[in-house]
């Protein structure tokens, strides 16, 4: 157990790790078509006894002055291996969303992962809000009061947004 796994206890052994890839067809695929050197590298990096080099210059330099600009968004040379191994390791399937999008084909680094997985986290939300505010409508409509919704966890916005939604369709 190194140190960080002592704070971190979601950080796995490199024997664990191992075997989740030998345990894992598609996994044990990438992790094959790399190089040794690659291999140490993602394994280092896994279980916590080495950071990302690509990180480390842009995050730095972001804390030390909030107006840096990153210019050096290093290109990933396997995205879709990448995706999936971060998707079963980090047990986050929004990786592998990432692969089945539209516009996959642009992604060429981790900002352009995070970007879409942002994006798409705004248009859910956008979606439940919408949901929401149409149910708080229909259930005014159909003569529940405000303090109603109120007492089934409808926020006071969705309820005057409903109100309002509904004075303008009369």
């Amino acid at each position: 157990m190194n140190i960080l796994q002592k704070h971190f206890p979601m950080i796995r052994a490199r024997e664990e790790l191992l075997k989740i890839i030998e345990q894992t067809p598609a996994l044990l695929g990438v992790y094959r078509q790399w190089e040794e050197k690659e291999q140490q590298e993602f394994l280092d990096f896994c279980t916590g006894v080495r950071g990302v080099k690509l990180l480390y210059d842009s995050f730095f330099k972001e804390i030390m002055n909030p107006e840096y600009v990153p210019d050096d968004k290093t290109k990933i040379r396997h995205v879709d291996e990448v995706l999936k191994l971060l998707s079963v390791i980090a047990k986050d399937h929004r990786y592998e969303d990432v692969l089945k999008s539209d516009d996959f084909k642009e992604v060429q680094n981790m900002c352009d992962v995070a970007e879409r997985i942002e994006r798409k986290g705004i248009k859910q939300g956008i979606e439940q809000g919408q949901d929401l505010l149409i149910e708080a409508a229909r259930r005014l409509r159909n003569g529940e009061s405000p303090e109603q919704l109120w007492e089934k966890d409808f926020d006071k916005e969705t309820i005057a947004k409903a109100q309002q939604m509904l004075s303008i369709l009369k």
